[in-house]
């Protein structure tokens, strides 16, 4: 029993990769296909624990992996939300600047269409009488709810005031 201890002992001392193997331990002894070699369970104990290692460091890999993945398409996202706010905002300011007071309403509607305002939110709405009519020109940003608007009022066909606003 001494001289399979010292035998064991070697191959732990010597850490020896890949683990030992029943055969390379001279095991001839089978039961079901398992060696029953006294030193077969500590080296099967070990190769399993070198496995899981293996396991867990490629998880961690796989999951920093994945995390700098998903930090990359949030840093798109923001990027790209910016510029769209950004490009909103700007057309919106760039329309108002266009748009001179007691400047005649006519085609104002299709100018602002064609300095990209939604044509479901840009529309001119009637007021009573003696009050002004608005056109609300609506540059959209990143979602439906974020308006960048240029408020224009005219009273008789001709512009009496021009004014940006945002809603979100």
């Amino acid at each position: 029993m001494l001289i399979v201890e010292n035998h064991c002992r070697s191959f732990f001392l010597n850490k020896t990769f890949p683990l030992p193997t029943p055969v390379s331990i001279g095991c001839s002894v089978f039961n079901h296909g398992r060696c029953k070699h006294p030193c077969m369970d500590k080296i099967l104990f070990l190769n399993n624990q070198v496995k899981f290692k293996t396991m867990i460091k490629t998880i961690i890999a796989n999951t920093g992996k994945a995390l700098a993945v998903i930090a990359l398409l949030l840093g798109i996202l923001i990027v790209w939300s910016t510029h769209v706010e950004n490009t909103a905002h700007t057309k919106a300011l760039d329309f108002c600047e266009t748009i001179t007071i007691k400047q005649k309403t006519d085609g104002l509607l299709e100018q602002a269409w064609l300095a990209g305002a939604d044509r479901r939110q840009t529309n001119w709405m009637t007021a009573e009488a003696g009050k002004p009519d608005s056109l609300f020109a609506t540059f959209t940003g990143v979602s439906a709810l974020s308006r960048h608007i240029c408020v224009i009022e005219a009273t008789n066909g001709s512009v009496t005031s021009k004014h940006l606003q945002y809603l979100d």
